[in-house]
């Protein structure tokens, strides 16, 4: 069963291959992930009552056979200090309304 929730990721964390995420091979998330794919996710849940929930770990496309899942996701202990600021930051820029449109991608160039 599918579960559509919010969660922070970047080409970093996106798995293209199982060794080589978009990053390494110097794309951009709009030319993995199209707006409205579906995909499956490693998080950490970072705030429930926030509206983004969650901060991924590792991401890859449904349904995609080239990848098998990697490992799962870190404890929240576990992850980077500036990537938990970076969360921070965007849940801030979206709860102050400067942008959030259901069905939107917004590309940040790097995390």
């Amino acid at each position: 069963m599918l579960y559509r929730n919010f969660c922070l990721f970047d080409v970093c964390d996106l798995y293209i291959s199982n060794k080589e995420t978009a990053s390494d091979v110097g794309k951009k998330l709009i030319q993995v992930t199209p707006i409205d794919s579906t995909v499956e996710y490693n998080a950490c849940k970072m705030d429930s009552t926030g509206c983004i929930p969650y901060l991924a770990t590792s991401v890859w496309k449904y349904g995609d056979s080239s990848v098998n899942p990697p490992l799962p996701s870190l404890p929240k202990s576990s992850i980077k200090k500036e990537k938990v600021q970076i969360f921070n930051q965007v849940c801030l820029f979206v709860i102050h309304g400067q942008y959030f449109a259901k069905g939107k991608a917004a590309e940040r160039e790097t995390l």
